[in-house]
């Protein structure tokens, strides 16, 4: 009996974690549609993706620096810049290298596209970078564990 609620207990916990684990990756990927419309609404107005400082040669911003830290687009294109539900540090190096748990947003070098990463936590996700049906399917920055990416709409 005690064994058999054991085995029961642990199937019960799994199942929880499994459950927590894809509401939070709802809750991500969600977090980075919103991102990515507001992107597209500033493109819009501005005819560029952010930063409004077109000179400026900072190609990477990651969640973990500030409450607003995709420049340029809280409050006119989006009311607040969400943070990854695990992680809502806001002190950090600001590019997307060697990073767990945060949302950033990589511009191509030619600042013609953008590719916004998060980490989903259910690693059987169709989704992840690392599944060749997925979407997205972009090298995650440089010692990072993110996992899950949406693109810029192509030109």
């Amino acid at each position: 009996v005690i064994s058999v609620l054991a085995v029961l207990a642990g199937i019960i916990l799994v199942s929880t974690n499994n459950a927590r684990y894809k509401s939070k990756d709802s809750v991500r990927k969600q977090d980075l549609k919103s991102i990515n419309s507001a992107l597209n609404a500033y493109r819009a107005d501005k005819n560029h993706w952010p930063p409004d400082d077109t000179s400026s040669t900072t190609f990477d911003y990651a969640a973990d620096t500030a409450d607003n830290w995709l420049p340029d687009l809280a409050s006119t294109y989006i009311n607040k810049l969400p943070h990854d539900p695990t992680n809502t540090t806001t002190s950090g190096t600001g590019n997307c290298n060697n990073k767990s748990y945060i949302y950033c947003y990589q511009l191509s070098g030619d600042k013609k596209t953008f590719i916004l990463w998060a980490q989903l936590e259910n690693l059987n996700d169709q989704e992840l970078v690392s599944n060749t049906n997925a979407k997205c399917q972009e090298t995650p920055p440089t010692g990072s564990t993110l996992n899950y990416c949406l693109k810029s709409p192509s030109n």
